[in-house]
């Protein structure tokens, strides 16, 4: 039977759930599943099973419910969820455990979890929107292999940010470097992803937001979720043998680009005042102006000269950066 690849993403989703009733609309409008005929489809090719499953139950339930289940056994309550379920599953006779909880749910069977094993790309590329092709993920495949999927997904990402600096893609250059930052991160691999957030901070401050266009001085935003996830990794990391300075000074992976607004000092300064709940102004910092006649780059302006203006008359720098942009509309 031929599966294709967004219905093997359907068969991860679809493990552990007890109905293919109410799922998201995504599913149908993004993807072109329907769920009952997809999930029927599933079972019929031995890839998933409706059945009792009181490992996958038991995962579902919060610690204060598996606590309630050791306790009716006088069983220890200590540890964390794993814990207390390979307890209650030591236990507690199965049969004890399938009358409490009789529902059936859909599980994968070894067809089903070897085929998701060998898709895993496919898989992470729809989930992640990484936006990779079927191509280049096939190609992945075929040159590595031997690797785990854990380490295709760095690989594939690193590929593509070898290549990005020499198409002049600036943008996507950024992008890429962002989401290898947060893999490593959900990977628990602290430095390797402060890194590569520290590399996608310093490319948000240089603004590319198009392959050979330079964003508004004024335009530079940071999301609160990048600094969230940058406080985050930096609290991790404070005890670890990394000199955040050093590294944003002797870094490679920015020589390339074009145009910077900021050096590594000013771009260094800027970090710390995030990390320390301190407000972006970009007249707070030196800056760089842009060449408007730049043959490298062309030069998005709102009329920056405003900026730029404030910027070199200290005595008037003193408005704050909302007023400053409102004056751009006057």
């Amino acid at each position: 039977m031929n599966i294709q690849p967004n219905e093997i993403l359907f068969l991860e989703y679809l493990d552990g759930l007890s109905y293919t009733q109410n799922l998201p609309d995504y599913w149908k409008f993004t993807y072109g599943i329907e769920p009952n005929k997809t999930s029927e489809k599933l079972l019929n090719a031995g890839l998933i099973e409706y059945k009792i499953n009181i490992e996958k139950t038991l995962k579902k339930l919060t610690i204060p419910q598996l606590k309630d289940i050791l306790r009716e056994n006088n069983l220890e309550l200590t540890g964390k969820k794993q814990d207390l379920i390979f307890r209650i599953l030591g236990n507690i006779d199965i049969d004890t455990l399938e009358k409490k909880f009789p529902e059936k749910i859909f599980s994968l069977t070894d067809s089903g979890i070897q085929l998701i094993n060998n898709n895993y790309l496919f898989i992470l590329n729809k989930k992640n929107n990484y936006g990779f092709t079927n191509l280049q993920i096939a190609n992945i495949y075929a040159k590595y292999p031997n690797e785990k999927n854990e380490n295709l997904v760095k690989l594939i990402l690193i590929d593509s940010i070898k290549t990005l600096p020499t198409e002049k893609k600036w943008s996507d250059y950024e992008m890429r470097i962002s989401q290898l930052a947060k893999y490593y991160f959900q990977l628990d691999e602290y430095i390797e992803a402060l890194q590569y957030y520290i590399i996608s901070f310093k490319l948000k401050l240089f603004n590319f937001y198009n392959d050979n266009y330079l964003g508004n001085l004024s335009g530079i935003f940071f999301h609160y979720t990048f600094i969230k996830e940058l406080k985050s990794i930096v609290s991790i990391t404070k005890d670890f043998d990394f000199d955040i300075y050093n590294y944003m000074q002797n870094e490679t992976f920015t020589t390339k680009i074009p145009f910077k607004y900021f050096d590594n000092s000013e771009c260094y300064k800027i970090f710390c005042d995030l990390i320390n709940d301190k407000q972006f102004v970009v007249t707070n910092y030196n800056f760089n102006r842009p060449n408007p006649n730049s043959t490298i780059y062309k030069y998005y302006s709102m009329d920056d000269n405003k900026i730029f203006y404030n910027n070199s008359n200290k005595n008037n720098n003193k408005k704050s950066f909302i007023s400053t942009l409102l004056d751009l509309f006057k």
